[in-house]
């Protein structure tokens, strides 16, 4: 018993991947619970206004156990999850959007405790307007100003979540981008989340 309880305190990513995978309770509720606020987040972000959020962010979940086996280490545990999240997220709204052509409701803020806690306060302001605003974009841009501005993925990376090609990234990030510009007006704090920027491979 003792060694098992120093195993589920000293335990690295990689081993508490590793044993979720193997079916350890244990360690797919610690893992759960590390990622819950990330996890949550990047739903929101996402799908904050589809009626079937909370069913997305509980699918993302699951699949991340499920995925766990295929964790490796190249990146911090969270990244990994994230990534796993945003595609599962963007599926589930494809599909939704194909069968029953769901629209969004406008985004609130009543899910905004799942941001990192590792913002500043003024970048945590940014971005609760941000998550305001992105209920007035449609879904092809939402999910691209989310994955880049709000996740930090890259456009090649955001092509590859997403499953579309880099162009039409490029694209939807930029018409994205002019769409938030037109709502924020000149308000300069706001300037790195709507600016032009270097995008072709940012």
């Amino acid at each position: 018993m003792t060694l098992m309880v120093a195993m589920r305190t000293d335990i690295d990513d990689i081993g508490l991947a590793r044993a979720a995978a193997q079916g350890e309770e244990w360690a797919q509720r610690r893992l759960a619970k590390q990622l819950f606020n990330r996890i949550r987040a990047t739903v929101y972000y996402l799908a904050g206004g589809h009626r079937d959020v909370d069913d997305f962010f509980q699918l993302s979940m699951l699949e991340i156990i499920r995925s766990t086996h295929t964790f490796r280490g190249l990146s911090s545990i969270e990244s990994w999850a994230q990534k796993i999240a945003a595609r599962t997220t963007i599926r589930r709204l494809k599909q939704s959007r194909h069968h029953d052509n769901t629209m969004m409701a406008p985004l609130s803020d009543r899910n905004l405790d799942a941001a990192t806690t590792d913002d500043s306060f003024s970048k945590h302001q940014i971005r609760a307007r941000l998550y305001e605003l992105l209920g007035a974009l449609k879904p092809k841009h939402r999910e691209v100003i989310v994955l880049h501005l709000v996740l930090g993925y890259s456009v090649p990376e955001i092509s590859e979540i997403t499953r579309a090609r880099f162009e039409t990234v490029r694209y939807r990030l930029k018409t994205g981008r002019k769409q938030l510009r037109r709502l924020l007006g000149d308000d300069a704090m706001f300037e790195e989340w709507t600016g032009e920027g270097g995008d072709s491979n940012e």
